[in-house]
């Protein structure tokens, strides 16, 4: 304890009288000890404060029985915290950046008079409030265009407060600021229309924040250049209803998502969907037959709900205002990305084609200003997002027809292509082909003539390397001296037409076609996979100039389900650029279940309307119904003659899906037709050998035999190809697959 010492009087005598007099009284003086009183502080012992910040604490102290003389702060435990002014009752303190919520201790020591010091513990929370990150955002909203629209952030399909507004050109400027805990968000833009636009929501899906930052750069200003999704469209908007329809009830808020569900976009399913909400926001302006069903508020409703998207479409498809929206759609520059920029010298891999025997086209671009487009050559330039391609009339094909009942030469081809960019997100983009094609009389019969093509298409200029193994189970196309991809055997039973194959490519270099039985060596280079052939395999049909010598396989990103295969072959010497189809490379052959292959199939495009379809039902009994509708008359609905159904069986034989169908000897189909027998014939064979499958897709090997032999029609027809197809939960079309 502490102690002062003080004096005290004491008498010894006999009798008490006095302190200090004089008598016959003694005395004696002595120290008693007292306890000293440290000084009393006051402080506030629990504080909070943001982390990288700077502070002050204040402490008081009083001293009963002396004086204080003076402060002193330390830090006594956490992390490490920059203190100034120690030596006095206020004490600063800066605060570090934290990656967690932390806590740290100060300890303010107090000294009085006598050298006794008194002490306090001061508790600091030091808050992770996050790092806020920034960027601008340059766009615009268009169709015709948005003006005075709310742009609205969204985060992970969520939205937020953060608005800015456009001009009356559409054109908008968005400054977004989020912490860290927000920029790993996926960021969409949703543009709600004004006046008489309200009916008008449109959105973009762009990608994280955090790559929208780096693709940003130093300047922190992300435009056109950078990413068009900025472009918030009625283009965009259809693809963003598009995918949410196939993705069902999985979210497609994120990059991973948004690479899957994109790519299995058909282009002309995106085209019709825009068309159809540019309809609703323009054209219903005019005429109140095309406005939206009452029960919806806006576009973006109209594209959430497929029912709802089904009749709208099938209600306005084929008035005149969707035409001219559509042309209108094709044409409009405000949708070219005019800020991007071509490489000099590049690949264009067209990523968009039918669900079978079709190829995405492709170019291949020269630094020098020429170029191949399949075996011919031309000329291109590009500015503002647009490039001009050039043809001569030697890459023209010669061909007769007849005029006036007199035979003619003639000679037609693709004259020009002008490919104008509408969107690019991470490599892949979104073109319009303008495509005008000409017809020449060399021998002046006629005046020469011209026709013009316009559509979207998504197409990537970068290819991924194939992944490197020692051998392969491929699928793959096939390409002949024509520039058609396929070629043709005849036999006396039979005529095969070969769009694709299944190739087994050993780890020794050899391989050959499991169908074509052509015998070819192999070799990877550079990320590409390389055939040459030793051999014809089947005996090809004397229309076939000559099957490839030489086929460069490139693997084009972006595919949904098996991969985008670029082919580029050698012919006789003669090189051909060819395009991007489906095909897939595995490490062994994969196989049908009969617990999974029951339900019903269909391809992927085609489902827009849900008017014409083509489907597959494979019961769990073995049977197979096939439902086909076509709308021939274009009225919007389908009439009982524009019905047709085929019945038959499936089975699972060595992995690969078998399909039967049988048909009366008269030819009609009927229910109870479905094996052999004395009225009953076997029609068709389908089979499909898996190449692979992702969630509801499935991309598979199709050899499909119509039977004409038994009927003394001629040799049976076999067609070898790739198909795309698609699982659904229920049938997309509400006919029955049995007529009732």
């Amino acid at each position: 304890m502490n102690f002062k010492r003080a004096t005290f009087c004491v008498l010894l005598m006999s009798a008490l009288v006095g302190c200090g007099g004089g008598g016959d009284s003694q005395s004696t003086s002595i120290d008693i000890p007292i306890e000293n009183l440290l000084p009393k502080i006051t402080v506030e012992t629990t504080i909070s404060a943001n982390e990288n910040s700077t502070i002050e604490i204040s402490a008081s102290a009083e001293d009963a029985d002396g004086s204080v003389q003076s402060y002193r702060w330390e830090q006594t435990e956490g992390v490490t915290v920059k203190l100034a002014n120690t030596d006095f009752s206020t004490v600063s303190v800066t605060l570090p950046e934290v990656d967690t919520n932390e806590s740290v201790f100060l300890t303010v020591y107090v000294t009085d008079n006598d050298g006794e010091s008194s002490f306090e513990v001061v508790q600091i929370d030091i808050k992770d409030i996050g790092k806020n990150s920034s960027l601008t955002i340059n766009g615009q909203a268009t169709d015709n265009p948005l003006a005075n629209a709310t742009i609205v952030l969204m985060l992970d399909g969520q939205d937020t407060e953060q608005t800015t507004t456009t001009d009356e050109n559409g054109n908008y400027s968005f400054d977004i600021t989020l912490d860290e805990g927000q920029t790993s968000k996926f960021v969409s833009l949703k543009a709600v229309g004004s006046g008489e636009q309200s009916d008008a929501v449109l959105i973009s899906l762009m990608a994280d924040f955090n790559t929208l930052v780096e693709l940003a750069g130093e300047d922190g200003v992300l435009g056109l250049n950078e990413n068009s999704a900025s472009s918030i469209t009625h283009i965009t908007t259809a693809k963003y209803g598009l995918m949410l329809t196939d993705s069902g009830e999985e979210d497609i808020f994120s990059e991973e998502a948004y690479e899957v569900y994109s790519a299995s976009l058909d282009a002309e399913d995106i085209l019709n969907l825009a068309t159809a909400i540019k309809v609703a926001i323009d054209k219903a302006l005019v005429n109140e037959e095309l406005s939206l069903p009452s029960d919806l508020e806006n576009t973006l409703q109209l594209v959430e709900q497929v029912e709802k998207r089904k009749d709208y479409l099938n209600k306005v498809i084929n008035k005149p205002e969707f035409a001219e929206a559509k042309e209108e759609t094709l044409s409009d520059k405000r949708l070219v990305n005019t800020q991007f920029e071509f490489p000099e010298a590049f690949r264009l891999y067209g990523t968009t084609y039918s669900d079978t025997r079709s190829f995405g086209i492709g170019f291949d671009f020269n630094n020098d200003g020429t170029g191949k487009f399949l075996a011919a050559d031309f000329t291109w330039n590009s500015s503002e997002g647009v490039i001009n391609v050039d043809f001569s009339e030697t890459a023209y094909e010669e061909s007769q027809t007849v005029i006036d009942g007199m035979t003619v030469d003639i000679l037609r081809g693709v004259k020009a292509v002008k490919i104008s960019v509408l969107n690019e997100n991470r490599g892949s983009l979104d073109v319009v082909y303008d495509i005008t094609y000409e017809t020449i009389y060399p021998n002046n019969e006629a005046e020469k003539y011209s026709t013009e093509f316009s559509s979207i298409y998504t197409a990537a200029i970068k290819r991924e390397d194939i992944v490197d193994r020692e051998q392969h189970v491929a699928f793959l196309p096939l390409i002949t001296a024509t520039d058609s991809f396929m070629y043709y055997v005849t036999t006396e039973n039979e005529i095969i037409s070969f769009f694709n194959d299944k190739f087994i490519l050993n780890a020794d270099g050899t391989g050959f076609g499991v169908n074509t039985k052509l015998e070819v060596t192999w070799e990877q280079i550079d990320g590409k996979i390389i055939l040459s052939k030793v051999s014809d395999g089947l005996p090809v049909s004397p229309e076939v100039d000559k099957v490839f010598e030489k086929i460069e396989f490139s693997q084009v990103p972006g595919s949904s389900i098996g991969e985008h295969i670029h082919s580029e072959s050698t012919v006789i010497g003669d090189g051909i650029f060819g395009g991007t189809t489906s095909g897939a490379f595995n490490t062994e052959s994969l196989e049908w279940t009969t617990d999974t292959a029951p339900g019903i199939y269909g391809y992927f495009s085609g489902n827009l309307t849900g008017i014409n379809q083509f489907l597959l039902q494979l019961e769990e009994n073995g049977n197979l119904n096939t439902l086909s509708t076509n709308d021939i008359n274009s009225d919007g609905e389908i009439s009982p003659n524009e019905i047709s159904r085929f019945y038959g069986t499936w089975t699972i034989e060595e992995g690969i899906l078998v399909m039967r169908r049988f048909q009366l000897l008269s030819g009609t189909e009927v229910t109870n037709c479905r094996a052999v027998a004395d009225d009953c014939r076997l029609s068709q064979v389908r089979k499909w050998e898996l190449a692979d499958t992702n969630r509801d897709a499935y991309l598979v090997l199709s050899d499909m035999r119509t039977i004409y032999s038994d009927l003394f029609f001629g040799p049976d027809a076999v067609e070898v190809d790739m198909r795309r197809m698609k699982k659904f939960d229920k049938s997309p079309i509400d006919i029955p697959f049995i007529e009732e």
